[in-house]
């Protein structure tokens, strides 16, 4: 049961980085400060990482006979 919300949570951070990335780049091309780009993306990358890191984890491992 807690795999399942906590990949329940990194699907909705994803959704919260992707969100908080267009809002960055509508900032940016109303005029706004580059940095807001580099927020938005970053954000989004670190929730995307997260999201990998957390599918791994949730597989299970092949182990080689050799």
């Amino acid at each position: 049961m807690a795999h399942r919300i906590t990949a329940l949570l990194t699907v909705a951070g994803v959704v919260a980085g992707t969100l908080f990335l267009a809002a960055s780049i509508d900032a940016f091309r109303a005029g706004g400060p580059a940095l807001w780009l580099v927020a938005g993306g970053t954000v989004f990358l670190g929730t995307v990482l997260v999201r990998v890191r957390d599918i791994r984890r949730a597989r299970p491992r092949v182990v080689d006979g050799n």
